[in-house]
């Protein structure tokens, strides 16, 4: 009998394409951490029988509430600069899978994905979820694709997360937030001490400047000694400087916005404690790229896409359309999950937003648009639903005009369909987004 829980299947086909053994799979990201429990044996037990292909490599695991992509991202390229062989694994994706899992920056070929998820699945002794399968796949192809050092995104992050079973040498913790809460408890202490059981001794632990209250119970919590990490310094003309072992590096990040040199230190401290030289790590930093994270998709109108997705995030986002050249006027099409705080979202944008489209994002954990859009107005935003982005990008950018701004975040589904629609090309082919 067909179980009752959320799988793959619902999805579009070619979104899958060279994944189709994850289809059949219970599916955590779909219908949350309750899906077939939580149990961290059962990732350890599959790396186990495929041989523990976590131990043929060095690897480092990204955690954290936000910013744990585009930091994974400016890891990754800056090992690749330095001549590692580099495997990075992050999630979600935006159009494919295959963006999840990459080689030294290229996705490995839907054949052999499809033959070595098979191979994977013909060792598993439980029944697995599909992140699960993915992790396990992710590194067995690492380890035979004679990789030496592995970047690995957490998922729902915490030491009880699949990613944890590689038993990273290094672990990064991005910015540590309220979320999850069915998962790790209602207080962003629970969620702090989550990612504290990451840092056992002997783990070399950086984290990005955290709130107080993180602060403190990552101190008093981990048995590794988690060293803070202040971001990179912001120069005119949006370039950086950064202090490393070598010396401070001066430079331009591809990626946009004043947020991501919070992101850039904690990867370069990586960097650093890996060996990596100072050119490598401002190589990397000049040349990563993530797509969906403050990213210009069309000129007039300028339309932005951000995959913003907590209060704390919000706040980022804010900071950035505020530092960006001046719109006449600026909205936004916002999609949530139900597990998000929506109006500590809407009040964060309140000040930058003229108006906000509330839309549903392709989950069955969506939040309704119309909750979305009651937050917006107790936070004095003009609001609306709407019946889909397509109809929320033609009313939005016809509200604008030429000379406005839309911005499209929330729920990385949201900012996906809004790419796809606009035939958004990747890496970008038009100019970046311009701040004073």
């Amino acid at each position: 009998m067909r179980s009752c829980a959320v799988t793959m299947a619902d999805s579009l086909p070619g979104e899958f394409f060279g994944f189709e053994p994850l289809l059949t799979l219970e599916d955590k990201e779909r219908a949350g951490p309750a899906a077939l429990g939580w149990d961290l044996d059962r990732m350890t037990d599959l790396l186990a029988a495929l041989g523990h292909p976590e131990r043929r490599m060095r690897c480092t695991l990204v955690s954290g509430s936000k910013g744990k992509g585009s930091t994974a991202c400016l890891l990754e390229a800056m090992l690749r600069a330095d001549g590692r062989r580099t495997g990075l694994y992050t999630s979600p994706h935006l159009h494919r899978y295959a963006e999840r899992i990459l080689v030294d920056g290229q996705p490995v070929v839907e054949e052999e994905s499809r033959w070595g998820l098979g191979q994977v699945l013909a060792h598993r002794r439980q029944p697995v979820t599909a992140f699960e399968v993915a992790t396990a796949f992710a590194i067995w192809q690492f380890a035979r694709a004679g990789v030496e050092e592995a970047v690995v995104e957490s998922g729902f992050g915490g030491a009880q997360d699949a990613t944890a079973a590689v038993d990273p040498q290094v672990v990064l913790l991005g910015p540590i937030e309220r979320e999850h809460t069915a998962l790790f408890g209602s207080d962003i202490t629970d969620v702090a001490r989550a990612e504290a059981a990451l840092c056992q001794g002997g783990r070399i632990v950086w984290s990005t400047v955290q709130p107080e209250e993180v602060g403190r119970v990552l101190k008093a919590s981990a048995e590794a000694r988690v060293q803070m990490v202040p971001p990179a310094t912001a120069l005119p003309g949006g370039r950086f400087a950064l202090a490393t072992r070598e010396g401070v590096l001066q430079g331009a990040l591809l990626l946009q916005g004043g947020f991501q040199r919070a992101n850039l230190a904690l990867a370069a401290a990586g960097a650093d404690s890996l060996g990596c030289s100072a050119a490598a790590i401002l190589q990397g930093a000049q040349t990563a790229w993530l797509a969906g994270r403050l990213e210009t998709i069309l000129l007039r109108p300028q339309v932005l896409v951000d995959s913003a997705h907590t209060v704390q995030s919000a706040r980022a986002l804010a900071a950035a359309l505020a530092e960006a050249e001046d719109a006449p006027r600026t909205v936004c099409i916002v999609g949530l999950l139900t597990d998000k705080d929506a109006l500590g979202f809407c009040t964060a944008l309140a000040p930058v937003v003229d108006a906000l489209w509330a839309v549903r994002p392709a989950s069955p954990r969506a939040m309704s648009p119309t909750v979305l859009e009651e937050a917006a107005r107790w936070a004095g935003i003009a609001s609306v639903s709407a019946e889909g982005i397509g109809t929320a990008l033609a009313d939005a950018m016809a509200a604008v005009g030429s000379a406005g701004r839309v911005v499209v975040t929330g729920s990385l589904r949201v900012v996906a369909e809004a790419r796809a629609l606009m035939s958004a090309s990747y890496p970008p082919t038009i100019p970046r987004v311009r701040y004073r």
